[in-house]
């Protein structure tokens, strides 16, 4: 197999994988749709900056990946933080949250759409394990490790572009206006969705 192949094969993987519906695109769909395309993008760089650490431990800490303890802990942080955010939407009023469409984002909200796209991919350790099986795929090949260099990057930019893309569908007039109409019961349903992710983190 080529180099060129290799890295082919690992982008269509990481592809396939970023556009599994997940908590990492209901997080990012919300906060493009419900406040602003700024907001979905910073949130998808938040969820960059949690691949970019499931990488760094997958490429020099195999060992602690593959220790039971050290994933046990971030399943059941991350299923309680997944179940909190959850349970927001249903305290929530939405009109509260649609205002801020009209107002400029601050850099503290910045911040915030990073650090919950953050927490939100960090809590889920499905995403220790594709990387750590994927790069484990990437050292067994002979010209594994001499493609990090290039491997690493492309994944990096490849999931900000998805996200980014996925921000400006969602936050596009007529996506939104869709939303806005049934934002009550898409409360709920985005409150649901997070309940169960947590629940099946924390039980499964």
């Amino acid at each position: 197999m080529t180099p060129s192949f290799l890295i082919l094969q690992i982008l269509c993987i990481h592809i396939l994988a970023a556009v599994f519906p997940g908590p990492n695109i209901f997080v990012t769909v919300k906060n493009a749709v419900f406040v602003s395309r700024q907001a979905g993008i910073f949130t998808g760089i938040g969820i960059v900056i949690a691949n970019a650490m499931w990488i760094f431990l997958s490429i020099f800490s195999f060992s602690n990946l593959d220790n039971p303890k050290f994933l046990q802990i971030f399943k059941y942080c991350g299923a309680i933080y997944l179940i909190f955010l959850g349970g927001k939407f249903f305290i929530s009023a939405p009109q509260k949250i649609l205002q801020k469409k009209s107002k400029k984002i601050s850099t503290g909200n910045f911040w915030k759409f990073i650090k919950e796209g953050f927490l939100v991919c960090i809590s889920n350790v499905k995403g220790a394990l594709f990387f750590a099986g994927l790069f484990s795929f990437v050292f067994t090949h002979e010209n594994g490790k001499n493609i990090l260099p290039i491997v690493v990057p492309i994944i990096l930019i490849n999931s900000f572009l998805w996200w980014t893309f996925l921000a400006t569908f969602f936050s596009q007039k007529k996506i939104r206006e869709i939303f806005e109409r049934n934002e009550k019961i898409l409360f709920k349903i985005f409150g649901t969705v997070f309940i169960l992710f947590g629940l099946k983190f924390l039980f499964f």
